[in-house]
């Protein structure tokens, strides 16, 4: 009888151990399964990884993910990843001084301008109004001007080389006399964005002075300008 008792005991045993192991194993293999799925979302896959191996619900979990990140890291995320741009609809109003050189004679002049871009192509078009003021000696000159410009971006983050043509009226006054001139030309420069609502520039503006009382001539102009951006956030 004692050894009929062991024999049915041992085969007790035996036959949980037989029922148990499975079980123990797809355990395992579940564990090993989530720990491999919660690397690969933490760190990415694997290289040399098929993406099969992972399973579908990984890939569908993935933009849960993303989505659930931070309001604050989203926002810093996208404003690294978007350069800043010149955008069409921005209005510019800017503030610029010149150094000028005609028949010999250098003086230096103000300017503000208010100008608007459009696209154009591969680029934007602008259209800009111009008032100026210059002193020189007892004289003083007054002009407002026009212009129109095409520029294009280059490089990232973008720098815009434009060039321009305009033209406009001048009036100047030397005591009791007055005179009206009209200078016509082009110009060509660089605009460098300081952000979305900012920008300066640097400009060669040549000018053809006509209906001077003695003569026509040619007039140089290095302009430095900055300019304050409207409507021109992303």
């Amino acid at each position: 009888r004692q050894a009929r008792r062991e024999r049915a005991a041992r085969r007790v045993e035996t036959g949980y151990a037989v029922s148990v192991a499975p079980r123990q194993g797809q355990r395992l293999r579940l564990r090993a399964a989530a720990c491999a799925v919660g690397v690969l979302l933490h760190a990415g896959p694997l290289p040399g990884v098929a993406a099969a191996a992972v399973g579908a619900p990984t890939a569908a979990r993935a933009p849960g993910l993303a989505a659930s990140a931070p309001a604050g890291a989203r926002r810093v995320l996208s404003s690294s990843a978007v350069p800043v741009l010149l955008r069409p609809g921005a209005i510019e109003l800017g503030l610029a001084g010149a150094v000028t050189s005609a028949a010999g004679i250098t003086r230096t002049r103000t300017a503000l301008g208010v100008g608007t871009f459009r696209a154009a192509g591969a680029g934007l078009a602008s259209a800009e109004l111009e008032l100026g003021y210059a002193h020189l000696l007892a004289q003083d000159v007054f002009d407002a001007g026009a212009s129109i410009a095409w520029t294009w971006p280059i490089g990232n983050p973008p720098l815009y080389p434009y060039v321009a043509a305009g033209g406009g009226l001048r009036q100047e006054w030397l005591g009791s006399f007055s005179a009206a001139r009209y200078p016509v030309g082009a110009a060509m420069g660089l605009r460098v964005l300081a952000g979305p609502r900012a920008d300066v520039r640097v400009e060669y503006r040549y000018r053809r002075v006509l209906h001077d009382p003695a003569a026509d001539y040619d007039e140089h102009e290095l302009w430095f300008g900055i300019g304050l951006l409207l409507h021109n956030a992303r």
